[in-house]
């Protein structure tokens, strides 16, 4: 073989490689390691809660409140400081302000925490003054148990995607949460889409309206009440 078919042959396979190589980039996660997310019944939202046990409970609890009482991101609870959440009195704010680095849609927005997800947040909060006085400043609220540092995104979802499979929730993922709040908020409140855009900070009204195409739980209670 010449030399100038030996380069060739190299630019062919050389290509060839990098060809698999971006592909499997763009493929990410493996095929059948990811699940869409999916509203929580208020039966799994029980099993969830009742995951949550052992030393760090009250943290887990708290977590996972952020997500189903006031709609927030996982990525989002995951980078809370104390003094966002919490008061000069040690109290859970009614409303929560992140600013737009700390938010997806790039816009600083306040969420508004529903009272009894307050009030199992702040069980968590009094569990820890009660061991060290809370410092009102920049301090993670979910500290990351390795480097008491902020979690990352990664990180958070992986802990919540965990936290649904040891309450046997199967083919689910941490947006779970966002969605249960929007479904509940749809479906059992009756807001409307407008509102329900404010609440959940998203850029267009579009965006909500696609969240909330083909909500299983209005279908089946649609049906069920069919009758003829």
């Amino acid at each position: 073989m010449t030399h100038v078919a030996e380069s060739v042959m190299y630019f062919i396979m050389t290509s060839a490689q990098k060809k698999i190589q971006n592909s499997s980039k763009l493929r990410g996660r493996p095929k059948g390691s990811s699940y869409p997310a999916s509203p929580l019944t208020i039966s799994q939202i029980k099993d969830l809660y009742n995951s949550c046990y052992g030393k760090h409970g009250h943290y887990l609890r708290a977590f996972i409140t952020f997500g189903l009482y006031s709609g927030m991101r996982v990525g989002t609870i995951a980078r809370l400081t104390v003094n966002q959440a919490i008061d000069a009195n040690g109290k859970v704010r009614d409303r929560i302000i992140v600013q737009a680095d700390d938010e997806k849609s790039k816009s600083t927005h306040t969420y508004h925490l529903a009272p009894n997800g307050k009030r199992i947040i702040q069980e968590y909060v009094d569990y820890l003054i009660r061991d060290n006085p809370l410092k009102a400043n920049d301090t993670p609220l979910f500290p990351s148990r390795k480097s008491g540092k902020c979690l990352g995104p990664s990180s958070a979802s992986r802990m919540i995607s965990n936290l649904l499979k040891k309450a046997g929730i199967e083919q689910n993922s941490s947006h779970a949460l966002r969605k249960t709040f929007a479904t509940t908020c749809y479906t059992d409140l009756g807001l409307g889409v407008i509102e329900l855009s404010k609440l959940l900070n998203h850029s267009t009204v579009n965006q909500t309206q696609n969240y909330i195409m083909n909500l299983q739980p209005n279908i089946t209670k649609a049906l069920s009440g069919m009758k003829y």
